[in-house]
């Protein structure tokens, strides 16, 4: 799984060439997708976790503009996250993220409230978009509630939009329309599927689900 490979890879270059590979692929997927079906794909756009060490690569944006160029996607439908690690860690991150946007790419912010990125450094930072951590929705307290409005406020006011991870049931997702959030993703949606069954049989009148949904 996930969780056992890629820290290992994490700890060498091995994870830049992983990353080149998921690129190709996702962007290639798409462009496929998009090609076939571009009434219900032209509003979706595909997301790519690129990790520390690959922003941190010089070639990141070569990467990038490279899978574009070869899987003929448009660049408005390829999402790029990176940690708040990222932002930490990588001193020459805001550059490559700046350079990302300007072959006009998105950059979301991932797992946002996890780690050191103060609500106030939003508006300075190179991203379009945040990604509420899971962990604020499986929590049960009224602080976590808070901190979600709080966030979500905060990133609109730098001018990017919220999406909130791990919304699994209905209450949850009533909860964000009442915070003003922008979208939802999480099983209350629908389930991680293999490429092969995104546009085959019953699985394509749900297909729209599988996008971050809007809330408002």
């Amino acid at each position: 799984m996930p969780d056992e490979f890629v820290p290992v890879a994490e700890k060498s270059d091995l994870i830049c060439d992983i990353g080149r590979w998921v690129l190709d692929r996702a962007t290639r997927q798409f462009a496929d997708w998009l090609v076939s079906d571009p009434d219900r794909f032209g509003a979706m756009t595909v997301a790519v976790n690129i990790s520390g060490r690959h922003v941190a690569d010089r070639r990141i944006v070569d990467d990038v503009a490279r899978a574009l160029d070869d899987s003929g996607l448009p660049a408005r439908h390829l999402v790029v996250e990176v940690t708040e690690t990222v932002l930490v860690d990588e001193p020459r991150s805001m550059a490559r993220l700046e350079a990302l946007r300007s072959l006009g790419v998105t950059v979301s912010l991932d797992d946002f409230g996890t780690g050191y990125t103060s609500i106030g450094q939003l508006r300075s930072l190179p991203v379009d978009s945040v990604k509420i951590d899971k962990s604020f929705m499986d929590a049960t307290d009224r602080g976590s509630v808070e901190l979600v409005a709080l966030m979500t406020a905060a990133a609109h006011a730098g001018g990017m939009s919220v999406v909130v991870e791990g919304v699994e049931r209905a209450d949850q997702f009533r909860l964000l329309q009442d915070l003003a959030c922008d979208r939802a993703q999480g099983y209350l949606f629908d389930a991680p599927l293999a490429a092969d069954l995104v546009t085959t049989g019953s699985t394509v009148d749900r297909l729209t689900r599988l996008r971050a949904v809007p809330l408002r």
